[in-house]
């Protein structure tokens, strides 16, 4: 079964591996123990001899996130690689690891304490350590994967994709948001992420919705007047753009998601336009506050 997962992983993106690495799809028959986390819950964070949260990786078949868990107690099946049969029937020993602590955040804090790295960071809860023989060492499966975005110092806004792929935002002004209390994150899809050969291009094309719809679920987003995941999309063909447009899932129950198309248009996820008027921020931030609050009616 992991024999598979090493084979598949060549050539994989991060998001792809991390995909592979949730129990579930390890093990069907496998009980979570996680509970419904949101922004505002608190968790066991994996954390070094200074407190700061602690990234780990194994090996070059795992892929190195933080740790996180629904309770602390859990923190035991990570001291040492645990069999299939020993994962699934809940034996775990209570053993002691020199250099594991635990320090309890609020998740949307410690969301903010990831967000100067160069690139979003994954965050595995409720890790398993699963041992195998045809691997050096073992792997870190979970429960489930979060995502904390990064924070481009340029732009003063949080996103999920390259920073350079989004030099519009620089048109709005951080203090406008914080003014009207919005939380956005962003991910910006351009036409020169694309090859123009049309068989690649489509399967390229069909990555990144994959991508998007993965990351949609797994990040959390503070509660605001608005609380928005925005899609930029530029890439110069409607239809193309359309593909992306729908209803994908969020982590939290009160964020929604909107699309930005190359003509600027603002859509939701049902393909409804949201009429706003481009002269000044007010009014383009005061009709996304008031579709979210009409939608939650």
């Amino acid at each position: 079964m992991i024999h598979s997962f090493q084979q598949e992983i060549d050539g994989l993106k991060n998001w792809q591996v991390l995909k592979k690495e949730i129990l579930c799809d390890t093990f069907p028959g496998y009980k979570p123990f996680m509970k419904k986390l949101n922004y505002y819950s608190l968790v066991s964070v994996l954390v070094d001899g200074n407190g700061s949260p602690k990234k780990l990786r194994e090996n070059s078949a795992d892929t190195e996130s933080y740790m996180i868990f629904t309770d602390a107690l859990l923190l035991k099946r990570i001291m040492r690689p645990h069999s299939a049969n020993e994962i699934l029937s809940g034996t775990f020993e209570s053993l002691i690891h020199p250099d594991y602590h635990l320090t309890t955040f609020m998740l949307g804090d410690l969301i903010k304490v990831l967000k100067n790295s160069n690139k979003p960071q994954s965050i595995k809860v409720n890790p398993i350590l699963f041992e195998t023989d045809r691997l050096d060492g073992g792997v870190f499966l979970c429960e489930e994967v979060l995502f904390a975005p990064l924070f481009d110092q340029v732009t003063k806004k949080y996103m999920m994709t390259a920073p350079d792929q989004a030099l519009a935002l620089l048109a709005i002004n951080p203090s406008d948001q914080e003014r009207f209390g919005i939380e956005i994150i962003f991910h910006a899809l351009t036409n020169s992420e694309l090859p123009d050969d049309k068989e690649s291009r489509e399967e390229v094309l069909k990555n990144k919705i994959d991508e998007l719809a993965f990351y949609a679920p797994r990040i959390p987003i503070k509660k605001g007047s608005a609380s928005i995941y925005c899609v930029l999309l530029n890439l110069e063909n409607a239809m193309e753009e359309t593909a992306f447009i729908r209803n994908y899932r969020t982590f939290d129950e009160h964020t929604d998601i909107i699309f930005v198309t190359s003509d600027l248009e603002i859509r939701t996820g049902d393909l409804n336009r949201i009429p706003y008027h481009g002269e000044k921020i007010d009014t383009i931030f005061t009709p996304i506050i008031q579709w979210q609050q009409e939608n939650r009616i």
